[in-house]
């Protein structure tokens, strides 16, 4: 055999080790790499991004997730979102605020609002992230979720977009309960509460009820 081919085999073996090996830790949740779909996560995770997710560290309060949940459209699935509750934990959102144990947890975090305002505000934006998170609402105006600071640099008057009926909350919930204000709500037994960092523009615990625990996959690493 040639040298040429001896290398060419050689590459071969270890991308198929490799892959053998990524195949058996991710069957087992130690190591696995998950894409990111939606801007739910947004602005801490984008779509397009990529994060490894493993079930040997810890998690705890804050940390991103990834969990299996049921949907009537796709079924089941993988979703990733901000673990902000666990059992024993009382959640609850107050004006738009969330808190836990009645401490307040948005003031840690990088989290958007919607905001109005004028459709020629987009060229002022030069990050791709704001381009697909923004709908239009008249000729001259949008709804764009952005962070509050971004928000407030662009526009010192501009105003979150309170909506609300902007989705119902889960029927396990009361019904005067809504993204806005919501709780206070004792975590049960065995249950995870998951909320998006695009807090006007997110499909969370709020909308999907709470997660099992035996339905949590991993932690994602590295991501604040």
């Amino acid at each position: 055999m040639s040298r040429k081919k001896k290398i060419l085999l050689g590459i071969v073996i270890a991308f198929f080790g490799l892959f053998v090996i990524y195949t058996v830790l991710g069957s087992k949740g130690y190591f696995k790499v998950y894409a990111i779909p939606t801007t739910s996560s947004s602005p801490t995770l984008e779509p397009g991004d990529y994060i490894i997710v493993s079930n040997l560290i810890p998690v705890k309060n804050n940390d991103h997730i990834v969990f299996e949940r049921f949907d009537k459209t796709f079924g089941f699935g993988y979703y990733v979102s901000r673990l902000v509750a666990k059992e024993g934990d009382t959640f609850s959102i107050r004006n738009g605020i969330a808190y836990v144990n009645n401490v307040n947890i948005d003031s840690s975090i990088r989290i958007k609002h919607a905001y109005k305002m004028h459709i020629d505000i987009l060229k002022e934006l030069h990050s791709p992230e704001y381009y697909t998170d923004y709908y239009q609402i008249s000729k001259d105006s949008i709804i764009i979720h952005l962070e509050d600071k971004v928000a407030e640099a662009i526009s010192p008057k501009a105003s979150k977009q309170r909506n609300i009926n902007f989705g119902k909350v889960h029927e396990s919930f009361p019904e005067e309960w809504n993204y806005y204000n919501f709780g206070p709500l004792i975590i049960p037994e065995n249950k995870l509460f998951v909320l998006g960092n695009n807090r006007d523009n997110s499909q969370d615990s709020r909308y999907f009820g709470l997660i099992e625990e035996r339905n949590y996959i991993g932690k994602a690493i590295n991501v604040h």
